[in-house]
C-alpha cells in the first residue's frame, strides 16, 4: 500500500505524505541533501486513516534531496525494530528561484483500477516513471479521477472504509504506482469519481442513501486524507482550490466539483462559488502578464455536444464561465492556458474572444485517460462560433487543433519562456511522440 508521496514543493520546502497503520502508527522521516540531514517524527491517527504530512523547511533551491520513512509503535521506537514497508524511500528536487522561466511537468487524469489484471494500472505508471526519468520532469499534475469509487459497482453506498480501500487499491496494489509517487512532487485535484459519477450538491442521491451531502462528507474527508493534505494550503485548510508557482510560472488549481449546484431552487447554478471565483479572478489580476496555467478537472475551452454534461459549457454554468471570460477580455489577461482531463481523450484546443479589432486567445490542454477502457471521439464536441457574451458583448468560439484518443495516454508539457510545447504519449505500452505541438503563436497572440 502507498506509504510515501512527495507533495507540494517550493524553493525552500516540501510536503511529504506518509501513512502508518494501527500496529505501527508512528512515522520517522529522514531527509538528506546538500550536506543537510533532518529527522522528524509524528504519530499518525486512526481518525485520519493513519495519514499525515511532514512539512520540511529550510531547504536549498534547485537541489536534489532524498527522503525515507520508517514506522514504529511508539515515539521512542528503537531504530533496529522500525518497519520499512517498501517504496518508503523517495527523491525530489526543490523548485528554482522566482526568476526561472523553464519547467517540465506531466499532466494526466482518469486512472481506472479495481479490475484486477484486466486493465491493471501497472503498465501506465511504469511508462510515467520512464518518462519522468528520461526527461528530468519537475512534477506531475493529476487532474481528477485518481480513483473510481463507483467502479465496478454502480450506485455504491458511501462508506468510509471502502473509500479508503479504493485508494489502497489504486495506489497500493500497483507497485509502479507506489514507486512513481515517491519520485517527484505530485499536485492533485478531485473530480466526480472521487465521490460518485456526475456528483453535484443537488444531485438526486436517492439510490445512495443519506443524500448528496453524505456522499460529499465521506468522499471529501478521504480525499483530504490521501490527496489534499500534501497539496499547497494556499488559502487555508478548508478550500480545496489552491495556487503555486515554479519559478516565474504560475498555477491555479480550481475545485470545480464540490461547490457545484445545477438546479436546486434554493441555490443559483454554479460550478464554483463566489469566494473561489473572486479569489481566482484576483489571482489572474496579480499574474496578468506571467505565463500561467489554470487546472480545471472538467474542460473550460471546448464545448461538448451533451449540454447537460457537467462541463463549463453546460448552459447552467454560462454565467460563471462568461464571468471569467469577461474578466480576461476586459483586463487583457495574457499567456493563459487551461489544463484539464475528464473526457477520455487528449487535445490542444483554443478559444478566440473577439470584438472589433480586439482579439484574445485562450489555450487548453487536455490529458486523459492515464488508464481506461472507454474513449471519447471528436463527435463529442461542437464549435461555439459566434456565441455572444451576455455582458461583455464580445463573441467567442472554440476549436480543437490537435486530437488524440487512440490509447490510454498522458502529456508532457515543456515551458521555455513564452513557448509551451506538449507531447502526448501512450501509457499502457510506452510510445513517445504520439502527438506533439507548440502553442507559442496563440500564446502570444493578443492584439487590439
Amino acid at each position: 500500500m502507498a506509504r510515501l508521496i512527495i507533495g507540494h514543493t517550493t524553493d525552500k520546502s516540501v510536503r511529504i505524505w506518509v501513512r502508518g497503520d494501527s500496529r505501527n502508527p508512528v512515522a520517522f522521516l529522514t531527509l538528506k541533501g546538500n550536506d543537510q540531514s533532518k529527522n522528524e517524527q509524528k504519530i499518525t491517527e486512526e481518525f485520519f486513516g493513519y495519514t499525515t504530512v511532514f512539512e520540511m523547511t529550510g531547504l536549498t533551491p534547485g537541489i536534489e534531496y532524498q527522503c525515507s520513512v520508517e514506522f514504529g509503535r511508539s515515539l521512542n521506537e528503537n531504530t533496529v525494530t522500525r518497519v520499512d514497508f517498501g517504496h518508503c524511500r523517495g527523491r525530489f528536487r526543490t523548485f528554482p528561484l522566482a526568476s526561472e522561466k523553464k519547467v517540465k511537468f506531466l499532466l494526466g487524469s482518469c486512472n481506472l483500477h479495481s479490475l484486477g489484471i484486466f486493465q491493471s494500472p501497472d503498465p501506465a505508471f511504469t511508462s510515467l516513471l520512464q518518462v519522468a526519468k528520461d526527461d528530468s520532469v519537475d512534477f506531475m499534475i493529476h487532474c481528477g479521477d485518481q480513483i473510481y469509487y463507483d467502479i465496478p459497482v454502480f450506485n455504491k453506498q458511501p462508506d468510509l472504509k471502502e473509500y479508503r480501500e479504493k485508494y489502497l487499491d489504486a495506489w497500493g496494489d500497483s507497485r509502479p504506482t507506489r514507486k512513481f509517487l515517491t519520485q517527484l512532487p505530485h499536485y492533485m485535484i478531485l473530480d466526480d469519481h472521487e465521490l460518485v459519477d456526475n456528483f453535484s450538491n443537488d444531485m438526486n442521491a436517492s439510490n445512495f442513501g443519506g443524500g448528496a451531502g453524505h456522499i460529499k462528507d465521506i468522499g471529501v474527508r478521504v480525499y483530504r486524507e490521501f490527496q489534499h493534505i500534501h497539496n499547497p494550503q494556499t488559502f487555508g485548510s478548508q478550500p480545496l482550490y489552491y495556487s503555486f508557482s515554479f519559478g516565474a510560472i504560475q498555477f491555479f488549481v480550481l475545485d470545480t466539483r464540490t461547490e457545484r449546484y445545477t438546479k436546486n431552487e434554493s441555490e443559483e447554478p454554479q460550478i464554483i462559488d463566489k469566494i473561489q471565483m473572486d479569489t481566482f479572478l484576483g489571482w489572474l489580476n496579480t499574474h496578468k502578464k506571467a505565463v500561467k496555467f489554470v487546472v480545471t478537472s472538467v474542460p473550460f475551452v471546448t464545448h461538448v455536444k451533451n449540454d447537460t454534461d457537467g462541463k463549463w459549457s453546460n448552459p447552467v454554468f454560462r454565467e460563471d464561465r462568461e464571468k471569467v471570460l469577461d474578466h480576461i477580455f476586459a483586463l487583457g489577461i495574457e499567456k493563459l492556458c487551461f489544463l484539464t482531463g475528464d473526457m477520455h481523450n487528449s487535445y490542444h484546443a483554443e478559444m478566440t474572444l473577439a470584438k472589433g479589432n480586439k482579439t484574445i486567445r485562450i489555450n487548453e490542454l487536455m490529458s486523459s485517460p492515464i488508464n481506461q477502457v472507454q474513449k471519447s471521439s471528436m463527435g463529442n464536441y461542437k464549435s461555439e462560433t459566434n456565441k455572444k457574451s451576455k455582458k461583455g458583448d464580445f463573441k467567442y468560439s472554440s476549436k480543437i487543433n490537435d486530437f488524440y484518443n487512440n490509447h490510454s495516454n498522458a502529456m508532457l508539457v515543456t515551458v521555455d519562456g513564452d513557448v509551451v510545447d506538449y507531447e502526448i504519449f501512450r501509457t499502457r505500452k510506452l510510445k513517445r511522440k504520439e502527438s506533439v505541438g507548440s502553442i507559442k503563436v496563440p500564446f502570444q497572440h493578443i492584439r487590439s
